[in-house]
């Protein structure tokens, strides 16, 4: 479940080393409003700022919002639309002989 956009700031702040300043500057949101994002709990910002806020950081709303999933799924897709279709499928059948075999015995 994503996390509250102030929570998901302070995280990528505390992680990045950047200050609320340089990511007003990067991201084009003022420092005004990501401030009072910060301070406010109540505080919340629309969609179009969000994205540029996540994009100051290097990252998708998703993974600025806290799915780390998603950049693994995004991964494997990217990876897998590169193998040639023979390839996708000895992928796949590598892969459902491995699920099958995790899968607990009826």
């Amino acid at each position: 479940m994503p996390m509250p956009f102030r929570t998901a700031l302070r995280r990528w702040l505390d992680l990045s080393g950047k200050s609320l300043r340089q990511v007003a500057a990067e991201s084009g949101v003022s420092y005004e409003q990501l401030k009072k994002m910060l301070q406010r709990e109540d505080a919340s910002t629309n969609f179009d700022d969000g994205v540029r806020v996540a994009q100051a950081f290097g990252v998708s709303v998703d993974e600025f919002l806290g799915d780390p999933s998603i950049r693994l799924r995004t991964e494997l897709l990217r990876l897998f639309q590169q193998l040639s279709p023979e390839e996708q499928e000895f992928l796949l059948d590598v892969a459902r002989v491995r699920s099958a075999r995790l899968r607990p015995e009826d």
